[in-house]
């Protein structure tokens, strides 16, 4: 018998490790992907004037006639009233000439679908006429038909229009497409032609970073954040770089200074948090989540306060609780408008930080709290359980566990503590039939074998 209670006593200490360290991997922080939101750029286009009309296209002299009254309209953009004139007309009977400036017309005018139309039959008649071209792929980019607009854009270029537009425009239908590689030309080219054109460096930024030019990004990113350095979107896109690079600490500082600027959105506070419990500095990210608690409990989508409770979380795995405490008195009048499931999340808590202080009583309040508005929050039928078995209440805490057990976050964890506490009872065939169970539905956990080697010895020496 002497040596049946030596493997009794160092099957107890391992099966207990086990349990600890299963629940301490199950409460961690959950390091999910980690990404900076950046603003939708604004791209504007721009078709501009119409260049002289080839030889070829001539007018009529009442359409000539006609043209002098609407263009003063067109110049001063009443263009409402320069469609009226139109209406009055034969459109079908004018000349290509005519008919073009109709089309940009109804461009100018936000009627994509008709100015398209107009459009394609002028370049029906004059297929070689690039002005028309050039606006009908705007008309095409305008309804992100980029295909269509990506091939009137390279006829333009094949008919000579040297224009930064044009390669701008041709640039971003391509960064659109995933062709990120053929931008970058596209857009060099554009700022070659209209070097203080904003839009084209952020569309450069883009395509170089799209297509993994990471050394040329950071340069050109450099060169912008000189002449802007008070634009917090460069400093979000300096991040995003930053973690492409793996650079931690440069996505930190970068994310820190847009923050400084007034970019606290909900998406780059989480990322921001998430970096610095990454980096190690936990006393920041909690510190981010008591500053911004009103932004990130508020969150409609659930994603401020989800990572609210997975840092709170990592505070309490790691047994940081003052740091704990920090974070969560902040919340007492701020939870009104919390889903159910995460006003029940942060009863659990609460009651951690409870227990950690001994108080055992102000636990039992908050865990019986976060099951009566969620009877299947396991982490707190975990807890529970937990207490009721070092208050020797062990039919209610086997209980707790079963209800556990259901659910597929804590079944692993419910099984393992329902056979330690066989073994601290010395039902040994039911810790043996528990430990078999887990690792037959979890075969990774071939630590287990070892246990389930000692019970069967202590089963088998007993009979």
């Amino acid at each position: 018998m002497k040596n049946g209670i030596g493997i009794r006593g160092q099957l107890f200490k391992v099966i207990f490790s086990n349990v600890v360290f299963f629940a301490s991997s199950c409460f961690g922080y959950a390091a999910s992907a980690i990404d900076v939101e950046l603003d939708v750029p604004s791209w504007q286009f721009v078709v501009g004037h119409l260049p002289a009309s080839p030889s070829t296209m001539s007018i009529t002299a009442d359409e000539r006639t006609f043209a002098k009254q609407v263009m003063p309209l067109v110049e001063q953009k009443a263009f409402d009233k320069a469609l009226r004139l139109f209406d009055k007309q034969d459109i079908s009977a004018m000349s290509a000439k005519l008919r073009e400036l109709y089309g940009q017309i109804l461009l100018s005018n936000k009627r994509y679908d008709k100015a398209r139309d107009v459009l394609s039959s002028v370049i029906e008649e004059e297929p070689e006429l690039g002005s028309a071209h050039r606006a009908l792929s705007l008309a095409y980019l305008m309804q992100d038909a980029l295909p269509q607009a990506r091939h009137h854009l390279t006829r333009c270029i094949e008919l000579g229009i040297n224009d930064p537009q044009v390669f701008g425009q041709l640039a971003y239908t391509n960064l659109q497409m995933g062709k990120a590689v053929t931008a970058i030309s596209g857009y060099q080219q554009a700022l070659l032609l209209e070097p203080d054109n904003e839009q084209w460096y952020q569309g450069l930024l883009y395509a170089l970073i799209q297509s993994n030019s990471l050394a040329q990004a950071e340069s050109l990113l450099t060169q912008m954040l000189a002449q802007s350095p008070e634009d917090k979107q460069l400093w979000l896109q300096r991040s995003q770089l930053a973690l492409k690079q793996g650079n931690t600490t440069k996505a930190i500082g970068s994310l820190e200074t847009a923050l400084s600027l007034g970019n606290n959105t909900v998406a780059n506070l989480v990322t921001l948090a998430k970096l610095h419990i990454k980096a190690g500095s936990t006393t920041r990210a909690t510190h981010l989540l008591a500053e911004h608690s009103d932004i990130l409990l508020q969150d409609t989508t659930g994603e401020g306060v989800s990572a609210y409770v997975d840092i709170a979380t990592h505070l309490v795995n790691t047994q940081q609780w003052q740091l704990l405490a920090t974070s969560l008195e902040h919340l007492s009048h701020k939870t009104q408008r919390l889903s159910t499931e995460h006003k029940s999340q942060f009863d659990v808590l609460h009651a951690q930080l409870a227990i950690s202080k001994g108080q055992n009583k102000q636990a039992l309040t908050r865990l019986c709290s976060a099951l009566d508005a969620v009877p299947d929050n396991g982490e707190a039928l975990l807890l529970l359980a937990q207490i009721y078995r070092k208050q020797h209440r062990l039919d209610h805490a086997k209980m707790l566990y079963i209800r556990a057990q259901a659910l597929e976050e804590t079944k692993q964890r419910a099984m393992l503590a329902r056979a330690q506490m066989a073994i601290e009872q010395q039902d040994y065939v039911e810790a043996l039939s528990l430990l078999r169970d887990v690792y037959s539905q979890y075969p990774s956990r071939t630590d287990l074998l070892h246990n389930i080697t000692a019970l069967e010895k202590i089963i088998k020496h007993a009979a």
